[in-house]
C-alpha cells in the first residue's frame, strides 16, 4: 500500500524480516511478501542455489558472507520469480541524497511504482529496504528491527528491481531449473575456488571444508568460526525445505533420488545442529579445536555422500 501527501511518499504493510543468517535474502523475503510473491526464505535460498553452497575466504573464515557475496545468488532468485534488476544489479556508492540526480530519482520512481529498493545499510548493520522518501530529501529505510530516516547513505550497494514478467508458476520453475541447479551445486565441489566480481577468490564445496579444517589444525586466527558454522546450519536447513518442495513438483522417476538426497541433508543438518554448542566456544584451546575438527571431518564425509547422489541426478 502506498501512503502519500505533499510531505512524503511511504510504502506500508511489510511483514517482519525473518531472523536468518543471510540478511539479503531475509530482506528479499519481506520484499516479495509485500509484492504478494509466494517465495519464502528457504525457497529463495534453494531456487538460487545458495542453500547448497559453502564458500570460505582465505584471509579469514567467511562462510556464506559477508552478505555482498550473495549478490550472484540474489540475481538468480529475483529472475526466477519474475523480476529483474535495473542495469543488471545497480550498485551506487557514496552518493549524497540531497542532490537532484539520477540516483535519487531512480529510487523515488521505484517507490512510486510500489517497489522498495534494497540497501546494505551500516546503521543496522544488514540489508534493509528503502520504503519511502520525504520532502526534505531524506529516505525511509526499513531494517530487521526498526525504521530510520536517512539524508545520506554510507558506502554500500543499493539494488533497484523491476517487474519483468508475470509471476511464474513455482512448480514449472522448479521442474525447469532443478537439474541445472543440482549440476551447478555438484560442480562447485570439484572446483578449488569460487569467483564472482564481488568476491573473486573463495574456497568452495569440499575444498572449503578442507581449508577450514586445515585452518583449525594449524591454530590460525579464526575470525568468524562460529558464524561460519551457524550459517552452514541455516543453509542446510534451507536445502532440506527446498528439496521437500521440489520433490512434490518433480516426476516419479526423480522422486526416489530426491528423497535419498533430502535424507542425506537431514543427516547433515542433524549432525551440525547437535554440535552447535561446540562451535559457540572459541577455538583457543587444543581440546576445543580437536572437537571442532572432528565434527567438520564427519560433516565433510556426509556432504561427499550427498554429492554422490547429486551426481546420479545429473546423469
Amino acid at each position: 500500500m502506498i501512503k502519500h501527501n505533499s510531505e512524503f511518499v511511504l510504502l506500508e504493510s511489510f511483514q517482519p524480516f525473518p531472523q536468518r543468517t543471510s540478511s539479503l535474502f531475509s530482506a528479499l523475503q519481506t520484499l516479495f511478501s509485500f509484492l504478494n510473491v509466494n517465495a519464502d526464505f528457504d525457497y529463495l535460498l534453494g531456487i538460487s542455489g545458495r542453500a547448497f553452497d559453502l564458500h570460505i575466504h582465505p584471509k579469514g573464515v567467511f562462510c556464506e558472507g559477508p552478505d555482498e557475496c550473495d549478490i550472484t545468488h540474489f540475481k538468480r532468485a529475483i529472475e526466477l520469480n519474475g523480476y529483474s534488476s535495473i542495469d543488471n544489479i545497480t550498485i551506487f556508492k557514496e552518493h549524497p541524497l540531497n542532490d537532484s540526480n539520477t540516483f535519487n530519482e531512480s529510487i523515488k520512481t521505484s517507490i512510486r511504482n510500489g517497489l522498495p529498493a534494497l540497501i546494505l545499510e551500516a546503521f543496522f548493520p544488514s540489508w534493509g529496504l528503502i520504503i519511502g522518501y520525504n520532502k526534505d530529501g531524506s529516505f525511509t529505510v526499513l531494517g530487521p528491527n526498526e525504521k530510520v530516516e536517512k539524508k545520506e547513505f554510507n558506502e554500500g550497494p543499493i539494488i533497484i528491481i523491476s517487474k519483468s514478467i508475470n509471476q511464474p508458476n513455482r512448480d514449472l520453475i522448479i521442474r525447469e531449473n532443478f537439474k541445472y541447479l543440482i549440476k551447478q551445486a555438484y560442480q562447485e565441489t570439484a572446483k578449488m575456488f569460487w569467483s564472482t566480481p564481488e568476491n573473486p577468490y573463495m574456497y568452495c564445496g569440499l575444498k572449503a571444508f578442507d581449508f577450514w579444517i586445515n585452518h583449525l589444525e594449524k591454530n590460525k586466527n579464526i575470525e568468524a568460526n562460529e558464524w561460519c558454522y551457524v550459517s552452514l546450519v541455516d543453509s542446510r536447513y534451507s536445502t532440506i525445505k527446498y528439496l521437500e518442495t521440489a520433490e512434490l513438483a518433480l516426476d516419479n522417476e526423480q522422486q526416489d533420488k530426491i528423497k535419498r538426497l533430502t535424507q542425506a541433508f537431514k543427516q547433515i543438518h542433524s549432525l551440525l545442529s547437535e554440535n552447535l554448542s561446540t562451535f559457540k566456544r572459541k577455538p583457543n584451546k587444543q581440546s576445543v579445536r580437536n572437537q571442532q575438527i572432528d565434527i567438520l571431518k564427519e560433516t565433510r564425509l556426509s556432504e561427499n555422500k550427498a554429492y554422490s547422489i547429486m551426481k546420479e541426478l545429473i546423469r
